[in-house]
């Protein structure tokens, strides 16, 4: 059976300066490069995050796990992948509030993750057509027949209340395993673990 990992991590308030800087100074200068694109702070902060959560689960590959995120390729979707093969697929999703990643070694997944606002069955119909198109890495701009997006299968997953999100792959059996993320704690053995290596 396929595996599913979300690191799951809160993301309401600012962080301060030197928080924010310490998290950019772990990135390589092409996410770092990336990342200031954005002007608004709370985009920076939740699109960092979403680095950071992986790079909290590279950390378990050994010390080249920024090296990693140097090497990621973008599909002609902007979809992000690791050109080393032997990597697992990731996508990262954020909404006002929570920023999620997903990494699975067996297949391509995407996901999505939304606040609860307006209709809740409209919510879920858009969060799960999201998290197909990711999987097939066309995004929201690419196009794709409805035969086709009906293979990657879209799963709830359970998060923090007040949000919704799913999941989705191509496998029909796979399990999710959800592990919440205390984001400065994470941030602050990320910065231990670099300066060991």
């Amino acid at each position: 059976m396929f595996k599913v990992i979300i690191y799951s991590c809160l993301n309401k308030d600012p962080w301060p300066d030197e928080l924010l800087q310490k998290s950019f100074q772990l990135m390589p200068t092409s996410i770092q490069q990336r990342i200031s694109r954005y002007t608004d702070r709370k985009e920076q902060q939740a699109r960092l995050l979403g680095k950071l959560l992986l790079l909290w689960h590279l950390k378990g590959y050994g010390k080249q796990a920024v090296s990693f995120l140097d090497g990621l390729g973008y599909n002609s979707f902007n979809k992000p992948y690791f050109i080393a093969g032997d990597l697992p697929c990731f996508n990262v999703s954020h909404t006002v509030g929570l920023t999620i990643c997903g990494i699975c070694d067996d297949m391509e997944i995407g996901v999505d993750v939304e606040g609860w606002v307006g209709d809740e069955g409209e919510l879920e119909h858009w969060s799960k057509r999201e998290a197909q198109l990711k999987a097939a890495g066309v995004g929201m701009v690419g196009e794709i027949s409805e035969e086709e997006l009906s293979m990657y299968l879209p799963r709830p997953l359970l998060l923090e209340p007040g949000y919704i999100g799913f999941v989705a792959g191509k496998a029909i059996n796979y399990s999710i395993d959800i592990i919440p993320i205390n984001g400065e704690q994470m941030i602050e053995r990320l910065i231990q673990l670099t300066l060991q290596d």
